[in-house]
């Protein structure tokens, strides 16, 4: 279909604080830029264009555990954050 596309943002600034459910005093700040967001019909895209490869496996993980003790998971990290 043709749905028409419309630039929201280039190089958006993004910072958002979370408050985590078990704990109500911890708040843990993320902040970091977006490259585009654009809407497609009803729809809002966030695009993060890589400049290297990206291998799925680091875009994978079977366990919260291996996902925030890997250092190869910071592009997982950000599907995860943009979701």
């Amino acid at each position: 279909t043709n749905q028409r596309i419309t630039l929201l943002h280039l190089e958006k600034r993004f910072e958002s604080s979370i408050t985590l459910p078990d704990d109500k005093s911890t708040q843990i700040k993320l902040k970091g830029f977006i490259d585009r967001v654009d809407r497609a019909g009803d729809i809002i895209r966030i695009i993060d264009y890589k400049t290297g490869l990206v291998d799925s496996k680091e875009l994978t993980f079977n366990s919260w555990e291996t996902f925030v003790d890997s250092p190869v998971r910071g592009k997982a990290f950000q599907v995860l954050m943009y979701a």
